[in-house]
């Protein structure tokens, strides 16, 4: 046998710590590790991607609902992180596509909850001024007149007593009105109490509710008419309630138009357990936006100084008389062309409180 030859960089007889073939298992293995690891963090980084990202793109958008803020968080670029340029739904989020789209909905709903809020305590506070308005104008009126009548200074006849009287009783009478619309608002809105409702006939009942609504000294002689329906209509009403509907809607037609203006009234049964009462007349009409607040509370088109019939939550009242009944109520009018008021039922039967809202 020949001599060994000793390992480079090593003396004769020593021996290496690691042998070259355990050296390169160990180098094989340790190489092989290397490359476990970098798949299982490359395998992590996709899978964090693919599914874990998604799910903090949902709880981001979560904290933003919680802040206020009802939109999709964005990237850099202003692009929902959902989405790519064209608006499409990326195919990592596809696999939580329920989700997001339950998180764009309550977004939106979020939104609109919230700018129906802010509209509501806009109009809220309106109204309250409005109300406020209309309460000091009379009362500033009567305590005006009682100062004068108090007043030593001054010796009255009994002619300008009477004519101070006569105001403050106006003044009171009015005062009165707008607290029992503001009860009555209340009790609808509440549901509080029934009223015993009746079957009638509407075309025998409106032509008597619509000619005591016109016995009134404002109202311009025979500019009223009424067109009953050619077969029977039979609805479930309280009379005092809908008396008041049709006294509300005759004075909207007759005092916010010029004179000469014909208010025609026209009941008509479409089929059965289905019938339409509408109030068309050819004054001025009104522009959108009064068109679409008519039925507010305390909404008028006019400005607040014009003194008017009625305390201002009229029409709001005659929507919530009208739901009452179980009907619906609408408004189509322009400019110049008048406009025509539509009462609708769909049932002969629906007539409670509890429809109210």
């Amino acid at each position: 046998m020949g001599a060994k030859h000793p390992l480079s960089g090593m003396e004769p007889g020593q021996k290496p710590l690691i042998s070259p073939e355990n050296r390169v298992l160990f180098i094989g293995i340790g190489l092989l590790l290397l490359a476990a690891m970098l798949v299982f963090v490359f395998v992590s980084y996709w899978f964090g991607q693919r599914f874990g990202a998604p799910i903090a793109h949902v709880l981001k958008w979560l904290r933003q609902l919680g802040e206020g803020r009802y939109e999709e968080p964005v990237d850099a670029r202003g692009i929902p992180r959902s989405q790519d340029r064209r608006g499409r739904r990326k195919s990592k989020y596809r696999v939580y596509s329920d989700v997001i789209d339950s998180m764009d909905s309550l977004s939106q709903s979020l939104h609109s909850n919230e700018k129906l809020r802010e509209e509501t305590e806009k109009m809220r506070d309106e109204w309250i001024a409005g109300v406020s308005h209309d309460l000091k104008t009379p009362l500033s009126s009567i305590k005006g007149y009682a100062h004068v009548l108090v007043n030593d200074s001054y010796d009255w006849s009994a002619e300008e007593i009477r004519s101070f009287a006569n105001i403050i009783l106006d003044k009171s009478s009015y005062l009165d009105e707008l607290i029992n619309d503001l009860t009555l608002t209340y009790r609808l809105k509440s549901h509080n109490g029934k009223p015993p409702f009746e079957q009638v006939s509407m075309n025998d009942y409106l032509a008597a509710a619509i000619q005591e609504a016109v016995n009134h000294p404002m109202y311009p002689e025979e500019r009223v008419r009424f067109i009953p329906s050619d077969a029977p209509v039979n609805l479930r009403i309280y009379r005092p309630w809908f008396q008041r509907i049709v006294d509300n809607l005759v004075a909207n037609a007759l005092l916010h138009n010029e004179e000469g203006t014909t208010l025609t009234i026209t009941l008509q049964a479409k089929e059965p357990n289905c019938a339409t009462l509408t109030f068309s007349d050819d004054g001025k009409g009104m522009d959108e936006e009064t068109a679409s607040r008519l039925f507010e509370r305390y909404y008028r088109g006019t400005d607040t100084e014009t003194r008017t019939e009625g305390s201002g939550l009229g029409m709001a009242v005659t929507k919530a008389l009208v739901e009452a009944h179980g009907g619906t109520i609408e408004v189509v009018s322009s400019m110049k062309r008048g406009t025509s008021i539509m009462i609708k039922w769909n049932s002969e039967l629906p007539l409670s409180t509890s429809q109210i809202t």
